[in-house]
């Protein structure tokens, strides 16, 4: 009991910390100076209402009725109405039937006569609210399904976070735990939505009563922890106290008393009467006797059990919670009787009996029940009603969209007649513009370098005659006259393919001897006398391809590869075929330099382009080697030489 009171005392001290307001404060300062009746309105409200959130009630109501004189003022029956639900509210705190009526009823005429369905359904449920709290749950049934209907209607997020919670209270009130349990978890998700952190906390508490009332402990705790998080975290003490009456039912003995009890001293501070304090007043009384009945010889645990008791009929008298009366009547017939005081006894157990029976009549079940039937069937015949027009407007919709497709589709079809044509001569306008600068392409490379060499002679001939001997001079004209042969040949062989290029704009397959091709390739670089050229084809291999690409190709890799030997000693240049897997394989491979694989980027990437100047280059091999479905491997190491692999 020692650590309670050290509690009770750390519990004061946050109290009276929390009491002071900084921001109130300055809202009265303002108030003050402000001479504009909508700002002294407003001001006014918003220092209502944490005056609301402290619990203190009194001060509350003063400044809403200075709102109802100012909304008198400036004829404004909105104001006015909202002045009147914020009184309703303190009402339903305190607890004053009276006034709560007289002003909810004030409230509900004038939103109405305005036609303001929000202010409406606010007062519906401020009835259902006070009559749950009468335990007159058929009222409460008609009043919340009806705020509730409103509140989805006009999409208000936080009046159906409330309308759901209110109506999961009135099944937990009918003991129906299994229809309540979804009305809360529909509240926390309106809560979510809202961003209110007030809100989520109630509906993550009425989730956690919800659990705990069903047995459904370890749920339970979970959401009791969240909630008080939340309301701790809004510094809302009303709230904690609210949660943590609830959270003690999971608890027994010594440690349901002491949550209890730091619950019933939030109350004490904050409002005694309300009707959650007597439940907690009412509990208390419940876990001091349980735990006299462990310990009979510790009589104070009775004594403590009878003075809660009694302190909880005593206020649930004012407010009239039948709920909570009957069910104390029942505990206290069992302490009068530990106490052999078997008259009270009886009586307290014949009070409970009539209460008890009253409220969980049949009759009062049957009138729920119909309430819940008639709202569902009305929701539901909106719903079709709202499924109607809306297929209506769907197929007038899927009419006019038909028509406009209609004449899309017949656009479109023209259209794309008109486009096939013209992509068909823009491709033919394509292949004839690359297929003309292959053939520029190869003039420039084919012929150049036997031009060149014919010009060098004619050069040392001219300007040199006498560094040539008579034998040296006959063997460079026999290779100077070969040369330009197989320069005739070169030219016949590429007009004669370009040609054909021109006429058909594809390659022409046809089964080809590699001999063949490799005499071509010996033939045309046979002024090359500082290079050894070795041709392999030990198997006499033939293929399907187009002769003059294929040959292009080979001219254009064996050129590549005497530039690469220039300055190399003992070059060696080799060609071989060969088959894998049926597959046939050509490659050349040199004895030069190497290089990086960067520099036979044109091989692979259709970006790189290589200007005319510079002969037919790895860009035109790559265009043909892929028209005939030939693939390209390179293996180049510095130092090491380079091996280029056609697979076809």
């Amino acid at each position: 009991m020692k650590k309670i009171t050290i509690c009770f005392l750390l519990f004061s001290l946050t109290l009276i910390c929390n009491a002071q307001n900084p921001e109130l404060d300055s809202l009265k300062l303002v108030l003050q100076s402000t001479k504009n009746a909508e700002d002294k309105y407003e001001l006014n409200a918003k220092i209502s209402k944490i005056h609301f959130k402290n619990s203190e009630l009194d001060a509350a109501e003063g400044y809403l009725y200075e709102n109802i004189k100012i909304a008198n003022q400036l004829k404004s029956q909105e104001k006015l109405g909202t002045a009147y639900q914020s009184l309703v509210l303190i009402f339903i705190r305190k607890p004053d039937e009276k006034k709560l009526l007289e002003y909810n009823k004030k409230a509900y005429d004038l939103f109405t006569k305005i036609k303001d369905q929000k202010g409406i359904a606010k007062s519906l449920l401020h009835y259902s609210i006070h009559y749950q709290n009468k335990s007159n749950y058929t009222l409460q049934a008609k009043y919340g399904f009806k705020s509730l209907e409103i509140s989805k209607k006009i999409q208000d997020t936080l009046l159906c976070e409330v309308n759901n919670r209110n109506i999961a209270m009135l099944y937990l009130d009918q003991k129906d735990y299994k229809k309540a349990l979804p009305f809360a978890f529909e509240s926390l998700k309106y809560a979510k939505l809202s961003g209110n952190r007030l809100k989520i906390a109630h509906s993550l508490a009425s989730i956690a009563e919800t659990y705990s009332l069903m047995n459904k402990n370890t749920e339970s705790e979970k959401y009791f922890k969240l909630a008080y998080a939340e309301y701790e975290a809004e510094n809302d003490d009303f709230g904690k106290a609210s949660v943590l009456t609830n959270w003690a039912n999971l608890l027994n003995g010594e440690k349901e008393i002491e949550m209890r009890l730091k619950a019933q001293q939030f109350w004490d501070f904050i409002d005694g009467e309300n009707i959650m304090a007597v439940n907690n007043m009412g509990s208390l009384g419940k876990a001091y006797y349980y735990l006299y009945t462990q310990n009979k010889s510790d009589k104070n645990l009775l004594k403590q059990a009878e003075n809660y008791l009694n302190r909880s009929i005593e206020i649930t008298k004012k407010t009239g919670n039948l709920v909570n009366y009957f069910d104390v009547q029942n505990m206290l017939s069992k302490v009068n009787a530990e106490n052999n005081n078997f008259k009270d006894a009886y009586l307290n157990l014949l009070s409970y009996k009539t209460i008890h029976d009253s409220i969980y009549t049949q009759d009062n079940r049957n009138n729920i029940a119909k309430l819940e039937v008639a709202n569902t069937l009305k929701l539901k015949n909106k719903e079709i009603e709202l499924h109607e027009k809306q297929n209506l407007i769907y197929l007038l919709g899927l009419l006019f969209l038909g028509c406009v497709g209609g004449l899309l589709l017949y656009q479109n079809y023209n259209r794309k007649k008109t486009n096939e044509k013209l992509q068909l001569l823009n491709a033919e306008l394509d292949e004839a513009n690359k297929t003309k600068t292959r053939f520029f392409s190869i003039l420039n490379h084919d012929l150049r370098s036997p031009v060149t060499n014919l010009i060098h002679f004619l050069h040392l001939q001219k300007d040199n005659p006498d560094l040539l001997d008579e034998e040296s001079k006959q063997r460079l004209e026999n290779k100077t006259i070969l040369g330009a042969e197989n320069l005739l040949t070169s030219m016949e062989d590429i007009l004669l393919w370009s040609k054909g290029q021109m006429e058909h704009f594809k390659p022409q397959p046809k089964t080809i001897s590699i001999s063949s091709i490799f005499d071509d390739t010996k033939a045309h670089f046979s002024s090359e006398e500082n290079i050894q050229f070795k041709f392999e084809n030990p198997n006499n291999l033939s293929l399907v391809t187009d002769e003059n690409y294929l040959k292009t190709i080979i001219r254009n890799l064996t050129g590549n590869a005497v530039k690469a030997l220039v300055n190399v000693q003992n070059p060696i240049i080799t060609w071989k075929a060969f088959q894998e897997n049926g597959t046939t394989f050509l490659s050349i491979s040199d004895n030069g330099p190497g290089t990086t694989l960067d520099k036979f980027k044109a091989l692979y990437d259709d970006k790189e382009v290589v200007g005319i100047k510079t002969g037919l280059g790895l860009h035109l091999i790559r265009d043909l080697a892929k028209a005939i479905n030939c693939e390209i491997k390179v293996d180049s190491k510095v130092n090491e030489g380079t091996t280029i692999t056609l697979k076809l």
